[in-house]
């Protein structure tokens, strides 16, 4: 009965809707006007069947369809730009507004809106015809919204939020381009439907945020690359959809003509990975390494693709052989010698290691990058024969399952985990595994701090192949540190590295929220495959760069923190993994067998100096620089000097920035472990300086005074005080320089006797010295600043926002002992615990601040008195009697 009655008044709201579009057709010689059913826009639109623009209001207007029930289509006559177009509760069951730009543009500037009327009334647009529309504005789909780019249309969304809202749905059955910065997908069970073709451009972001939200493709779906960037899919919260069907996903490398030392700086290796899988296979996500073969040369491999003779292009990495130092990819880099295998296992033929191994999501390839397979592959020069030419920039393709939510990174050689391996020959490697950024997104090393990257016996740190200077950047999540200064962790899709295992069952597993999908890495502006990060900056670190040419170089990082070994450690330290560069630079540490280093973090030398042995290489003779490139916050007390032991010679490295000097291959003295060394001491000159110290008797108690000279904010300073004559001294307070050279403290509440005061001045190299004692007698007269009692202790003082009260406790039978010892007592049953009534009073008796206090000491803000002398007093809860009672200065 229910559905009939619905069913009956949705039929009389359809024949009213009819009526008047029939009308409309009358009053206009048969010809549907283009406004249709109850829109009824003015005047201002002629009637027709397309879209007159002389008759279109200025680009400021708005279009708005409302309670359209039928559904026309709007033809544009000429090319088109409005403010925005509003769509409302068009019914969709019967028909929908269509805008047909009838071969002509339409650029909308302001917005596009669809607001749906009900679940069952849903508001619907469909875009048409060849004509070019631009929607440079946000795009918004309300609840149950439908838009529609029909097939054969071209439609760009730029610089625009694209946001969606419950069951909502873009569908493209033509070609969109994405070139917004976001593209947000946020509405519960809303979705992205793509049988077209569907275009992320190379500096845009897709995010997937809505519950059940989900994007599907059965078309063409490509997030784009190029120098600028590349296309990203943020992190995919649980619960949402995710990706389905196939998507490509590219990667563009630098070319270009640049040379140093005879060589073109963009043809070598890159070490690279996948963002896509092939499917599950056998519990594994395998990828196959055809999209290389279709766009650049792939020698010594076979495949479905044309490639050339030689040795291979394309290698797998395994720490478990022994090194081999005849080339780059001797030893532990095995060739890959056949690629053709397109389909189920996807497995490869690797060298020595049979025909049935796959590479899986995660795990990096290396890969010799000679530009394009098009241009210049015969004749003399050419991509293969020496002098070779140019390698062109290239964009690569990698086709099939996105990569998507969490892959533990499996080894090729074993099919699980991590390898960690012992043999004979391989100890400078074992542990290195080469793995590989899995996602359509950067992703950030710092993430092993949070879980993004979850590491089960892994050391900290990430290397980084950098194409251009051969060598490895290194960032340790656990300093915080990147070498060279402008990699911060970042690793960009389709990235491979370096990780090291420091223990059997080793494993490395990525999180979505590993993604830093805010960070489009440029590739064209900078050294890194993927371009170069944003610099950081880092406290007390030296940075030093041993230099061939401008593009011929390696750096090594010099960190200092006071809990930091001088060892070799895991957490501190990032280990020197050698490149294919002329050059090489390494800081050694002090182990018995010293560990070359990459990054070294060890404490600030105390009276000792601290020597820190470099290692300098070269594979040719020649003329070599170091360079002080960094120097942060180093305190002014240390010295730096590079000491060079072959030449007898050295360098004050903080004054200086360069020292130039040759290699001889000859004479293995000229280098190696043992020419350069870094020599860090303190210079005396800056040490810390007492010109002058006083101690008497002041209104507000006994005034302590002290001058230094070059003390600096690590030194710290502490007031002591004795009352035996100085047997034993006690603290009062203490505070750390402002490198103001003169300095104050108040006791407020000096006992009725002789009391003795010292300074104890701590300086950053440990060392502690005291000023002279100075006694102040009190024969037990009233002051201002004591009480009939010395039971509390107020510091600092003077004071400006802040004080701390300390009162004596009554431990055991012995009530007088401090309240800053009663933590030496070992008995939690001795110590009496007490309820204290906190009152500050002024100078004329006025009661301004009080409180209450079931500890020995209270912290009390004092930042909205005013200026002047007031008297802290404190009663016993119980029983109201005093406890004590003292002056401070407010500031």
């Amino acid at each position: 009965m229910a559905t009939k009655t619905y069913y009956r008044k949705l039929q009389k709201y359809i024949y009213a809707a009819c009526f008047f579009l029939t009308l409309s057709i009358r009053s206009n010689a048969a010809t549907v006007t283009w406004t249709g059913g109850f829109l009824g826009l003015g005047t201002d639109w002629q009637t027709g069947s397309n879209w007159n623009t002389s008759s279109v209001p200025a680009s400021t207007d708005d279009v708005v369809f409302n309670e359209v029930l039928l559904g026309y289509t709007v033809k544009l006559s000429a090319a088109t730009t409005v403010k925005s177009i509003t769509v409302n509760s068009a019914l969709s069951l019967i028909g929908a507004v269509v805008i047909n730009t009838n071969g002509n543009s339409l650029t909308v500037t302001n917005g596009l809106n669809l607001g749906a009327f009900s679940l069952l009334f849903p508001t619907a647009l469909q875009i048409s015809g060849s004509g070019a529309v631009t929607i440079n504005s946000a795009v918004n789909l309300y609840p149950a919204s439908y838009l529609n780019f029909a097939s054969g249309s071209n439609v760009t969304l730029s610089s625009t939020n694209l946001t969606t809202y419950t069951s909502a749905t873009l569908a493209n059955d033509g070609t969109a381009t994405v070139t917004a910065s976001t593209f947000n997908i946020s509405g519960s069970s809303s979705t992205l439907s793509n049988t077209g073709t569907f275009n992320v451009g190379p500096t845009s972001i897709i995010n997937l945020t809505g519950a059940t939200a989900g994007v599907t493709n059965s078309g063409t779906f490509t997030l784009q690359s190029t120098s600028a960037g590349s296309a990203a899919i943020g992190t995919i919260p649980s619960g949402t959809s995710g990706f389905s069907g196939q998507y490509a996903v590219q990667r563009y490398l630098s070319g270009g003509s640049t040379t140093s030392g005879g060589r073109y700086v963009y043809r070598g290796y890159r070490i690279m990975s996948s963002p896509v899988n092939a499917g599950l296979v056998g519990g594994q996500y395998p990828y196959t390494l055809n999209y290389i073969a279709t766009n650049a040369i792939v020698s010594g491999a076979k495949s479905t693709y044309s490639t050339v003779a030689g040795n291979p292009t394309l290698y797998a990495y395994s720490e478990d052989y022994a090194v081999s130092n005849a080339s780059f990819t001797g030893g532990n880099f095995k060739g890959i010698t056949d690629i053709s295998v397109l389909t189920n296992p996807y497995t490869l033929a690797i060298t020595s290691n049979g025909t049935s191994k796959a590479l899986y999501v995660g795990n990096g390839f290396f890969f010799f990058f000679r530009g394009d397979n098009t241009h210049s592959l015969t004749g003399t020069p050419s991509k293969t024969s020496y002098p070779f030419v140019a390698p062109e920039s290239v964009v690569f393709t990698a086709s099939g399952n996105l990569n998507q939510g969490s892959y533990t990174v499996n080894n090729w050689q074993t099919g699980s985990g991590l390898l960690y391996t012992s043999v004979t020959g391989n100890s400078t490697v074992i542990g290195f595994n080469m793995v590989g950024n899995p996602y359509a997104s950067t992703i950030d090393w710092e993430t092993t701090n949070s879980g993004g990257i979850a590491l089960t016996n892994v050391d900290p740190t990430a290397y980084v192949l950098n194409p251009v200077t051969n060598q490895y950047s290194t960032y340790s999540a656990s300093t915080h540190t990147g070498n060279p200064v402008s990699f911060t962790g970042k690793i960009a899709s389709g990235q491979g590295f370096f990780v090291k295992a420091n223990n059997t069952g080793a494993a490395i597993t990525f999180n979505e929220t590993a993604k830093s999908a805010s960070t489009v890495i440029g590739t064209g502006s900078g050294n890194m495959m993927m371009g170069t990060p944003l610099a950081q900056t880092k406290p007390q670190l030296l940075r030093l760069r041993l230099t061939i040419d401008s593009l011929n170089y390696d750096d090594i990082a010099i960190g200092f923190n006071s809990s930091a070994s001088s060892k070799y450690s895991v957490w501190e330290d990032s280990a020197y993994l050698p490149g294919n560069a002329p050059e090489g630079l390494a800081a050694l540490t002090t182990d018995s067998i010293p560990v070359a280093l990459s990054v070294n973090f060890l404490p600030l030398p105390k009276l000792t100096s601290q020597i820190i042995n470099l290692k300098v290489t070269a594979t040719n003779s020649g003329r070599l620089t170091l360079e002080k490139t960094q120097l942060d916050s180093l305190p002014k007390i240390y010295e730096i000097w590079l000491m060079d032991k072959y030449k007898k010679d050295s360098l004050d490295i903080r004054h200086n920035a360069t020292y130039a000097f040759d290699i001889d291959k000859s004479d293995t003295g000229s280098f190696g472990n043992n020419r350069f060394a870094l020599v860090i001491r303190q210079n005396k000159s800056w040490d810390i300086h007492l010109l002058n110290f006083t101690a008497s008797k002041a209104p507000a108690g006994a005034q302590l005074s002290w001058k230094t000279e070059n003390e600096e904010n690590y030194t710290n300073f502490t007031v002591e005080r004795s009352t035996d004559n100085g047997a034993t001294f006690n603290v009062l307070g203490g505070f750390a320089s402002n490198s103001q050279e003169n300095y104050t403290f108040t006791d407020a509440n000096p006992a009725n006797t002789v009391d003795m005061y010292r300074v104890k001045i701590e300086d950053l190299n440990g060392t502690i010295t005291y000023t002279k004692t100075i006694a102040v007698t009190y024969n037990g007269g009233n002051l201002i600043a004591a009480g009939s009692n010395n039971n509390i202790n107020i510091y600092p003082n003077p004071a400006v926002s802040a004080i701390n009260l300390s009162i004596k406790q009554p431990v055991g039978e012995n009530r007088n002992v401090s309240a800053i010892n009663v933590k030496k007592i070992t008995s939690p049953s001795q110590q009496v615990q007490e309820a204290y009534a906190i009152s500050i009073i002024s100078t004329s008796g006025q009661f301004v601040r009080s409180a209450v206090s079931s500890q020995p000491a209270w912290h009390g803000d004092i930042s909205s008195l005013s200026p002047g002398t007031y008297v802290v007093q404190v009663l016993n809860s119980k029983d109201k009697s005093l406890v004590g009672r003292a002056a401070f200065v407010k500031l």
